[in-house]
């Protein structure tokens, strides 16, 4: 159970820094390229991911639970 509870953790954790890396690049070409943007649609994808990610650590801390003793 550790190892798949440190699995879900890892994979949330990518997932949260995949969406940041993307989102922060994407603004950088948008400045770059002087183009629009709506900051609504970018704070809404971030917080996807971020979400996503944030499901894996829940999962992650409920297999964790089964690891712990019980007093």
């Amino acid at each position: 159970m550790e190892t798949s509870s440190l699995f879900f953790s890892s994979v949330g954790a990518i997932f949260i820094i995949y969406g940041e890396l993307k989102l922060v690049i994407h603004i950088f070409l948008l400045e770059v390229l002087n183009r629009p943007y709506d900051y609504n649609h970018i704070r809404r994808e971030l917080t996807d991911k971020i979400v996503f990610g944030l499901e894996f650590f829940i999962a992650a801390d409920v297999l964790g639970d089964f690891d712990r003793p019980t007093t």
